[in-house]
């Protein structure tokens, strides 16, 4: 059973009931007859952004990307209860996913994995470890999210708003990336919540977009977690990370007009003359990013970026690794080691 005391459910809903009193008006200026109104009614009193915020009240949201760690195999399940929420392993993988469509839906055209991947041997001892090494480091991190000092201004006055926007955004990742895992059979929603969700590491890690697809940084951050994880966890804990690193290595093979060459760079032009060479590494990196951008249509409005785009559009097939999509779980898992470092960020030198 994993669970959360009754303190931290009042320390998740602090944020909320503050926020009522600061930003609604009336009951700024000490009138409380709206929140007696709506009690009497049996309506919502102090209710700001609770369903933005929810995760903690049973756990379920901070277990899912746990849960969902090898997929396309699932290893454990779990049952929500008024207590909290259980988890029953396996001790085993177990396929996650059929290998044909079983509902109307799924028979939509849609582009899916178009390729197997292979199983990992996992023992019940793992399957433990991995499920108190999570617990361990969201006790840490919880702990970072419901003190309210992390949440001040450069004059140490508290803020609700900045505390509810560092919570929703921690929950926000975990949630989008138990989707991502959810999500095999459709790569264009994987693509979609990928790119989210690297835009909600940025927040939390003070990274831009290019650092975050890196392959350096990604391999930098792998070997991190290799170091952090217990032997016991990794079998559970790693694979998929390692997959989204050798995913972001793969991109660089779809420069197709580099690889045909034997050229370690590709050329990008401007009225035919060259005006930079990117490193193979770096342009997979801006293609990421390219593609990140390019959720809100394909090209650019900026002069400076608009050459990079045609060349890299130009240079590369277009073809992305499915696993790609794990780089937000390779995130993810880098943000629980690390509770010292989610402070200092959501503190933000005490801007608003």
């Amino acid at each position: 059973m994993v669970s959360g005391r009754r303190e931290l459910q009042f320390r998740m809903r602090m944020p909320g009931t503050l926020a009522r009193v600061q930003y609604d008006s009336r009951l700024a200026a000490g009138d409380t007859s709206g929140v007696r109104a709506a009690l009497e009614a049996d309506d919502l009193a102090f209710a700001s952004s609770e369903h933005l915020l929810d995760g903690a009240t049973l756990m379920d949201a901070y277990l899912g990307p746990l849960l969902g760690a090898l997929t396309p195999a699932v290893w454990a399940q779990h049952a929500v209860r008024p207590a909290g929420v259980i988890v029953y392993t396996f001790g085993r993988c177990l396929p996650g996913a059929s290998g044909e469509a079983v509902e109307p839906l799924q028979a939509l055209p849609l582009r899916t994995a178009d390729k197997a991947v292979l199983g990992t041997a996992i023992s019940p001892a793992a399957c433990a470890d991995a499920i108190e090494w999570w617990v361990s480091k969201i006790d840490k991190m919880l702990g970072v999210l419901t003190d309210p000092a992390v949440f001040t201004d450069a004059a140490g006055n508290y803020s609700s708003a900045k505390h509810i926007q560092g919570l929703s955004t921690v929950e926000q990742l975990f949630r989008r990336v138990c989707s991502l895992q959810a999500a095999h059979r459709d790569l264009e929603a994987r693509r979609v919540l990928l790119f989210s969700t690297l835009d909600t590491v940025q927040r939390l890690t003070a990274q831009n977009i290019e650092g975050i697809a890196s392959l350096k940084f990604a391999t930098t951050t792998l070997h991190r977690l290799e170091q952090a994880i217990p032997e016991g966890a990794k079998p559970i804990l790693l694979p998929a990370a390692a997959r989204a690193v050798e995913a972001l290595r793969q991109v660089q093979y779809g420069f197709y007009v580099a690889r045909q060459a034997g050229a370690t760079s590709i050329d990008v032009l401007d009225r035919g003359r060259v005006i930079e060479k990117m490193s193979l590494e770096a342009a997979a990196a801006e293609y990421v990013k390219l593609l990140r951008n390019a959720t809100h249509g394909f090209g650019s409005n900026r002069a400076n970026a608009q050459n990079r785009v045609k060349a890299l559009m130009a240079h590369h097939t277009g073809e992305v690794p499915p696993d790609l999509s794990l780089l937000g779980y390779l995130y993810l898992l880098d943000l629980l080691i690390d509770p010292d470092r989610l402070r200092r960020v959501l503190y933000r030198n005490g801007e608003e």
